[in-house]
């Protein structure tokens, strides 16, 4: 998997606190992730913190021991919503 935003150059350290800092301040919020290589096109995800939690709790506890949270709303796509758990088990049997 690749992971790739104009923030994070192979010369940052993609896991530090100061690099995803500078990918939602300097650059927006989108992060190109390549789960099935570059050349099957990227997922464009959406990152968004806050220091409170203001707006996740809610989520967060419709969670709950889920996996999974699909969100539904009348005539509109469901969303889904996951843990990073789910998330990175994922991505661990993409690669596998």
């Amino acid at each position: 998997m690749t992971l790739y935003s104009p923030a994070f150059r192979k010369s940052n350290h993609r896991g530090s606190q100061f690099a995803r800092e500078a990918a939602l301040e300097a650059f927006g919020h989108d992060i190109d992730i390549y789960p099935f290589g570059e050349d099957a096109g990227a997922l464009v995800a959406e990152l968004k913190s806050r220091k409170s939690g203001a707006g996740f709790v809610q989520l967060e506890h419709w969670l709950g021991d889920n996996n999974l949270l699909f969100l539904w709303r009348d005539r509109q796509d469901p969303m889904v919503c996951m843990g990073w758990e789910t998330w990175a088990l994922i991505l661990q049997r993409l690669k596998s």
